[in-house]
């Protein structure tokens, strides 16, 4: 999920999800729904759909680019809910 977040935040969805292999795309929308971000998931097998078929015009980013920041509007959005998830089920993530 960070590393797909990080991506797509310096250089749009389109580049994040093309930037990763199917197993690490499968992980980070699993991850994106273990957080209740569903919506997120979608778009992300939304963008690697669009990358498969090579529908990747400058138009097409900037909608993704701008639904994907409606969604997650900053790092604090991830966070807010990793914490969340820690808070709630504590039992589910490995001590530190």
């Amino acid at each position: 999920m960070l590393e797909l977040h990080g991506g797509a935040m310096n250089a749009g969805l389109l580049h994040a999800v093309g930037g990763l292999d199917a197993e690490e795309l499968a992980a980070a929308e699993a991850s994106y729904r273990y957080f209740g971000l569903d919506d997120t998931a979608d778009l992300i097998a939304e963008a690697a759909a669009i990358s498969k078929r090579g529908d990747d015009s400058g138009d097409r980013e900037r909608e993704l680019i701008k639904r994907y920041a409606a969604l997650i509007p900053s790092d604090a959005t991830l966070a807010e809910r990793v914490e969340r998830a820690l808070r709630c089920n504590p039992s589910e993530f490995a001590p530190i």
